[in-house]
């Protein structure tokens, strides 16, 4: 489930039934959608926020769906559904899957370069990097041997160095 507080008052506005082990919601540019990930079936709940309720179900953008980004126009998702290695890319207008790729072992976070032309997709089981056309849905390069369990990602906010998280054993 999805649970909607007003962040003025505290207080609890409404509960959203979505799919099944919800992981991240993210909003569409307008702020008038809620894109909501759903790890164990695979899918993406597609919000009203004006409504609150759940007017589409975006299914196949892989079991274990977790990390998800926005680019900064705003006409794509990008989600990780590490239980099937899959990257998915959402076309925002049509709130449809429009490109897969198959990479890596246990895709998780997401990030995007400043530009929105490439995600950045560290593999926790793989211990790599995956480095994603957004608009083509092709591997560019992959960065091996990164560390073990690599996890979450962000890029500096000159676009000039990515800091990426490991949770394996101390190094």
């Amino acid at each position: 489930t999805v649970i909607v507080f007003d962040a003025v008052a505290r207080t609890q506005i409404k509960t959203i039934p979505v799919g099944k082990a919800p992981a991240l919601a993210i909003f569409s540019q307008d702020g008038k959608k809620a894109y909501v990930s759903n790890g164990a079936d695979a899918t993406l709940s597609v919000i009203d926020t004006a409504k609150l309720e759940v007017t589409k179900t975006i299914a196949n953008v892989g079991k274990g769906a977790m990390g998800m980004v926005r680019s900064h126009d705003g006409k794509r998702l990008v989600v990780t559904g590490g239980g099937e290695n899959k990257v998915s890319i959402v076309d925002t207008e049509r709130d449809m899957v429009i490109k897969e790729l198959v990479h890596g072992k246990d895709a998780h976070g997401v990030t995007l370069t400043l530009d929105s032309k490439h995600a950045w997709v560290p593999n926790r089981l793989s211990g790599d990097i995956s480095i994603v056309d957004v608009t083509t849905g092709e591997l560019v390069a992959t960065i091996p041997n990164v560390g073990d369990k690599t996890d979450i990602i962000a890029i500096s906010p000159d676009g000039a160095r990515a800091f990426v998280t490991t949770r394996g054993e101390a190094q």
